[in-house]
């Protein structure tokens, strides 16, 4: 019950749980593991090894990202955690935006074994694109049409300047106004 609860989360916040297991004299391959979410998430087959998982993982992040992520896999290495946010291109899918976080498991000492997860946040990144296009359309109407804003603003405060004194004029108070300004008042702008 509680395995097939935290699969359900697992699936829904589409993350995928992986392993990664790197020799201390890198003589041997790169290895990846990773849960039914993982695979999925990647696009790969079961079929696929460890080894091939782990190729096919770093071939499809963006260029300009490699050496970000290869720092990633560098501090972790050194005992530290690590989360980084990358694109990375999925074989069916296309592009899309990943979240990977981990930790070196220091009770396994036969390598570097590193444990994380792999989220897809490609949603995330589109409304926080689209939140952020929103409020540049409105900064630039905005400066665009400053002029108008003032221009009605300010005939807005002198309809109300206008509406009090007429309103102080119908009940016979007293005010000083100049006989010129008196006349702009009575005007319809």
């Amino acid at each position: 019950m509680e395995n097939l609860l935290i699969d359900n989360m697992l699936e829904n916040a589409k993350i995928g749980i992986w392993v990664i297991e790197l020799s201390h004299n890198k003589k041997n391959d790169p290895k990846m593991f990773g849960n039914t979410h993982m695979k999925l998430l990647l696009g790969v087959a079961d079929s696929y090894s460890p080894e091939e998982v782990y190729q096919f993982w770093v071939e499809r992040i963006h260029p300009a990202y490699v050496s970000y992520v290869e720092e990633a896999v560098e501090r972790l290495i050194s005992g530290n955690k690590a989360e980084v946010e990358y694109p990375w291109k999925h074989p069916e899918n296309g592009w899309m935006y990943i979240r990977c976080g981990g930790y070196l498991n220091t009770n396994f000492t036969q390598c570097y074994r590193l444990e994380g997860y792999h989220q897809d946040i490609s949603n995330l990144i589109f409304r926080l694109n689209h939140s952020h296009l929103i409020i540049k359309f409105k900064i630039n109407f905005y400066l665009k049409n400053i002029h108008a804003i003032i221009w009605i603003y300010t005939m807005n405060y002198v309809k109300l300047i206008r509406l009090r004194i007429r309103w102080r004029l119908f009940f016979n108070e007293k005010i000083n106004i100049y006989p010129y300004f008196r006349e702009l008042i009575f005007l319809n702008l």
